[in-house]
């Protein structure tokens, strides 16, 4: 069950709230005390910046993510994730559609209202498919 939730989290709602550019949807996946890290933006440690940094993305790129988890370990309150994420950025204004492939670790917390994102790292790689 846990398992089916945190994929559920990971490669539909975390996929569709950046391919959507909700951002409220997205802020919402990560828990209070989140350490986020992603590539060519600084480290960020709350949910305020989250919306700050990726609202800024999302008001000049349009994206689209399909996460693929190598690795799922749960570990009773506690899970990591491994996962590869592929997808495409497109420019506001432009026709210009760049690819991208991330590999992400995930640590997520169990909470009361059930699995949150608690520390994200991503890495870019070369897209070898």
């Amino acid at each position: 069950m846990d398992e089916q939730q945190i994929r559920q989290l990971l490669e539909h709602d975390y996929a569709a709230a950046i391919g959507s550019g909700d951002l409220d949807r997205y802020v919402s996946l990560y828990d209070d005390d989140v350490i986020w890290s992603i590539p060519n933006a600084p480290d960020v440690k709350d949910r305020d910046g989250i919306r700050r940094v990726m609202g800024g993305v999302l008001q000049k790129v349009s994206q689209e993510v399909d996460i693929s988890i190598d690795d799922l370990s749960v570990i009773g309150e506690h899970a990591v994730v491994l996962a590869v994420a592929r997808g495409t950025a497109k420019p506001h204004g432009t026709d210009e559609v760049r690819s991208f492939v991330l590999r992400v670790m995930w640590a997520l917390r169990r909470g009361t209202d059930g699995w949150l994102i608690n520390r994200q790292v991503g890495t870019p790689k070369p897209d070898t498919s």
